[in-house]
């Protein structure tokens, strides 16, 4: 039986875009509805699936969340706010 707690709950989570991802999705931030235990490396493919454009960014960026990176492993939760952090180059 169903329930309100039950697998099928869906989270909400915000993701930052800084710099050429922000240009590419064309948002400074995006708020997906994914499924409850979604982690970070599901989070970024579910990303690319909706915006193709991010894909030669996204697998190269690091996350975080909460301002601590985290890695792919991380099991998100609702209303957590992911920073995508593209790579830097230096002068």
């Amino acid at each position: 039986m169903s329930g309100p707690n039950s697998s099928v709950d869906n989270i909400s989570i915000e993701v930052l875009l800084f710099a050429g991802a922000s240009e590419l999705a064309g948002a400074r931030s995006i708020v997906l509805s994914l499924a409850a235990g979604t982690t970070v490396a599901e989070l970024r493919e579910n990303l690319i699936h909706q915006y193709p454009a991010l894909e030669p960014l996204a697998t190269v960026s690091r996350w975080a969340v909460g301002e601590i990176f985290v890695d792919d492993t991380h099991c998100l939760k609702n209303s957590d706010r992911v920073a995508m952090i593209p790579p830097v180059s230096g002068g």
